[in-house]
């Protein structure tokens, strides 16, 4: 199959409309044919990357890793791969150092990368052969507090509600340009109707990774335990909801021994037409060996699936070039990389 097309999937089966927030729920079988599957290259690196974080792709074709626990908080690869990186970004508290950084709110940006930093800033951060520099600070308005998953949007800053069985019962707070919080997104009912199931809060048993498009109108939160995507705007009201079914096996809340199904368990990454999302379909026990990238559109419709024959832990895709890229935990001197020009 070349084209994203050529994936077969059967009739949506079920639409449900509803006035208040404007919710449109799809339930989407597929595929009913083999996907095909990714087909990777492997780059040997002249540096090793232990413990990375999350990848992402600048506007001046870096390829930026966010490393945990080492003295850079970067390394930095140039596209096209050739395997010669640079490790980047002092930990510290000086002129371009970073305190302690939010690596799952990093985004790409035009000639480096946005992130939050625990310092109350959101920093947009030039990348380039020499080092990095912080261009410019925003504040976020949550300084000493840890931000999980700071994402910008047009009118100011998504957060993930942390505390979500105590004041506020929201999935997500929103801080607006003055610094004013406002609370979005009661948790859904699929989330909820288990009551506390023993104290457990609904941030995890309805873990989400966050995604704000591009240009900033919205957001979708990808679930990291069922194969659903939510589509909300920037009010926090639903404007699609996707659950996507397969004919062999259904949307799992917990196996027998009590363990969470995994389904979208990686940062998911977008362009303004497309979303990209690897998804596990296993439980934790499970010897998993494929997982499965979905590509959806910003209105919900699930366009290909491809198996994905390595285990990676983390990817981020050029949509320009129309390349994905991986790496896993457990190889610190390799990034996979794959042509999926005919599946975006």
């Amino acid at each position: 199959m070349n084209k994203p097309l050529a994936i077969l999937f059967l009739n949506l089966i079920c639409m449900v409309s509803c006035n208040n927030g404007q919710e449109r729920i799809k339930y989407i079988h597929g595929p009913s044919t083999t996907p095909d599957t990714l087909v990777f290259d492997s780059v040997e690196t002249n540096i090793p990357v232990f413990l990375p974080v999350k990848m992402a792709i600048s506007g001046n074709h870096k390829l930026v890793i966010g490393i945990d626990k080492d003295e850079f908080a970067f390394a930095v690869f140039n596209l096209p791969l050739d395997g010669s990186g640079k490790k980047m970004g002092y930990i510290g508290r000086g002129p371009d150092e970073f305190l302690k950084l939010d690596y799952a709110g990093m985004t790409p940006a035009q000639e480096g990368i946005c992130i939050a930093d625990m310092d109350g800033y959101y920093k947009t951060v030039r990348v380039t052969e020499e080092g990095m520099t912080i261009d410019n600070e925003e504040s976020t308005f949550m300084e000493g507090e840890f931000p999980n998953g700071c994402l910008k949007t047009r009118d100011g800053f998504l957060n993930v509600n942390l505390y979500g069985i105590n004041e506020h019962n929201e999935q997500f707070f929103l801080i607006d340009k003055e610094g004013k919080r406002k609370y979005i997104a009661p948790y859904p009912s699929w989330v909820t109707e288990d009551g506390d199931e023993g104290g457990i809060p609904p941030f995890f048993r309805g873990f989400s990774f966050r995604i704000v498009r591009p240009d900033g109108k919205q957001f979708a939160a990808v679930y990291g335990h069922q194969r659903k995507l939510i589509f909300y705007n920037l009010e926090g009201n639903i404007l699609n909801e996707t659950s996507v079914e397969f004919p062999d096996k259904s949307v799992h809340k917990k196996s027998s021994n009590g363990m969470y199904y995994n389904t979208y368990s990686v940062y998911p990454c977008a362009s303004n037409d497309r979303i990209v999302a690897l998804c596990s379909n296993s439980y934790p026990e499970d010897d998993i060996k494929f997982k499965e990238l979905h590509v959806f559109d910003w209105s919900g419709e699930l366009l290909s699936v491809l198996y994905v024959p390595r285990w990676v832990t983390m990817f981020t895709v050029d949509f320009g070039e129309k390349k994905l890229y991986a790496m896993n935990l457990k190889t610190e001197d390799k990034i996979y990389c794959a042509d999926i020009s005919n599946y975006l």
